[in-house]
């Protein structure tokens, strides 16, 4: 055993004595052996200074040469030693391990510990010091190189110190980050398939590290947090046109979901997990029930499970606006999570803009290439209540997005901060564009127009300056459509059509449609059948569809349903196709 004992006394003497009283000694006592014998026998100390100003003094080593100990003192004599190599921060940060305490003021002015666990704390501790100095400066390869020093870590002490490998799993899960079209920056196939490979390694070394530290504090969220983290970040990697393909997206997107459940079983006040969850449940698992291989329409569980999957992200984006909202007063916590708050409000509006406008349901199939279009009383109220609480949702991501003060709310709206302008506006219009088809009122008609205008004159922020507007002129042609303005529609898309090196699907869709009730039914023909070489199109279904409605010119089907069928362009999709 070995006594640790704090002081301010600085610079201390060659020799002298230390002395605790009733004061302090059975705040002591707890942290002593219980046997006098053992407490006496002690014949060495290390000495740490306490102050906050001296926790760069170095320790130093004591000789314990007298101690008596009473239930109302402890006295010890003692004369020094050496120098140590440990600093007196390093010393607390070990005791506070230890002793598992969380502060140091609840530490002992001294106690006994094992020299041998002591002294691997304490080494552990240094190490920890030297990653976070080289975390400082970004520098993760310079980490992962101390990392592979402690080879093989399962039999290395510090495969039992979660904070540490917490650390470690940190630098492998930066290396392992793998963004932009791939294809673009690495054009040389075997150059790109061994990044690839690469960046694998890393993310799997991040995955077992991060599992080692639930499995030494399973009581911890935000271990769990950084696990889901890393299956969240490779299921953007997958969803990024261009990126690597190297994984299953839905089935990491199931695992970041479970991890990011028990972080906030745990702690529900997790800002940005219930963020993250709710893009998970919204823009991937969602996206891929209504929008996948697998046929939603004529499946009720699986439509069922889509529309699950956006109620509870709805959750997930509300339960994030409400922590930050409820703790509006502490500045320090805004400044952190302003950012998610903003970006839950837009997404929360989104997903109700997508619940407004869904029309199929389990007891809205197809029976044959003719479409049904079912409007009950009840199913168009709930529709437009979800759009007017999406309407809501935007209008308070506009407001609180804004940082100008004295701009009046059509001006806050054409402000780039946390969300860019160009999608809150082309959000907000799309809203009132599904008020408008369902109530037949020409203020939500006004306003569509007003904001999608409003969208295509703002200018993107510089990272997306690359960016297309189709997808904006796509719904103002959407819009003319639900106006009977089939020719002012075609007027929007054509051009593009004929001039442009890539035209979207979804914009290829509502100019075939528009062809289709314009009278023009072989160009829409047309339109269906380039559509339809592409398998893996999300809107592959949907073409298909038209072409049999064309071949059968049955004209009594109502159009509507086909605008309904069509998938929103999201700013997720729209991010993930410039990155």
């Amino acid at each position: 055993m070995i006594l640790i004992i704090s002081t301010s006394m600085d610079p201390i003497g060659q020799n002298g004595k230390f002395y605790w009283g009733e004061k302090y000694i059975q705040k002591i006592i707890p942290f002593l052996p219980q046997n006098v014998v053992d407490i006496i026998s002690i014949q060495s100390a290390v000495l740490y200074f306490s102050k906050a100003n001296q926790k760069n003094n170095m320790a130093v080593k004591l000789n314990i040469t007298e101690s008596r100990i009473t239930n109302s003192y402890f006295k010890l004599q003692y004369n020094l030693s050496e120098e140590l190599s440990f600093k007196s921060f390093q010393v607390k940060e070990a005791l506070k391990k230890i002793f598992n305490k969380k502060t140091i003021l609840d530490l002992p002015f001294c106690s006994a510990v094992d020299e041998n666990i002591f002294y691997d704390t304490l080494e552990n501790t240094r190490i920890l010091s030297e990653i976070e100095c080289l975390q400082g400066k970004n520098n993760w390869q310079e980490i992962i190189s101390l990392f592979n020093s402690f080879k093989p870590i399962e039999k290395n002490s510090l495969w039992n110190d979660s904070i540490i490998l917490s650390k470690f799993s940190f630098a492998a899960a930066k290396l392992s980050e793998c963004g932009g079209n791939l294809k673009k920056l690495i054009p040389d196939q075997s150059k790109r398939a061994k990044y690839i490979s690469e960046k694998r390694k890393y993310r799997e070394l991040a995955i077992k590290l991060r599992n080692r530290c639930i499995q030494l504090d399973p009581e911890n969220p935000a271990f769990y947090s950084n696990l889901a983290y890393t299956y969240y970040q490779s299921v953007s990697e997958l969803k990024t046109p261009g990126c690597r393909k190297d994984g299953k997206l839905i089935d990491e997107a199931k695992m970041a979901l479970t991890n990011f459940d028990k972080a906030l079983e745990l702690d529900n006040s997790r800002i940005t997990d219930h963020y993250r969850k709710g893009l998970l449940q919204t823009e991937i698992l969602a996206e891929n029930i209504f929008f996948g291989k697998t046929d939603c329409e004529n499946n009720s569980e699986k439509f069922q499970a889509g529309i699950g999957y956006l109620s509870n992200g709805l959750i997930s984006f509300q339960n994030a606006v409400n922590i930050y909202t409820a703790k509006s007063n502490d500045e320090q916590f805004c400044r952190r999570y302003r950012k998610y708050y903003i970006k839950s409000l837009y997404y929360l509006a989104q997903t109700y803009l997508r619940l407004g406008k869904e029309v199929i349901n389990s007891d809205t199939f197809t029976t044959s290439a003719k479409l049904i279009y079912i409007s009950e009383a009840e199913k168009r109220d709930s529709k437009i209540s979800n759009l007017q609480q999406a309407e809501s949702a935007i209008n308070k991501c506009i407001t609180e997005d804004c940082t100008k003060e004295g701009l009046s709310f059509e001006d806050a709206a054409e402000q780039n901060n946390f969300q860019c302008a160009v999608y809150k506006c082309y959000l907000k219009a799309v809203i009132h564009l599904f008020l408008f088809h369902m109530t037949s009122d020409n203020k939500h008609s006004q306003i569509a127009k007003e904001y999608f205008y409003k969208a295509l004159e703002i200018s993107f922020p510089p990272e997306l300056k690359n960016q297309s507007k189709l997808f904006v002129l796509d719904k103002i042609a959407l819009l003319n459509i639900i106006e009977s303005k089939f020719s002012s529609a075609i007027k929007l898309l054509e051009p593009h059509y004929k001039n442009a090196r890539y035209f979207p699907d979804f914009a290829a869709y509502t100019l075939a449609l528009a062809y289709l009730l314009n009278g023009q039914s072989e160009l829409a023909k047309q339109i269906t059948e380039e559509c339809l070489k592409n398998t893996g199109s999300i809107l592959y279904k949907k073409f298909l569809k038209m072409s049999q409605t064309i071949s059968l010119g049955d004209q009594q089907w109502d159009n509507l349903d086909l605008i309904y069928m069509q998938p929103e362009e999201t700013e997720y999709q729209e991010q993930q196709k410039t990155a």
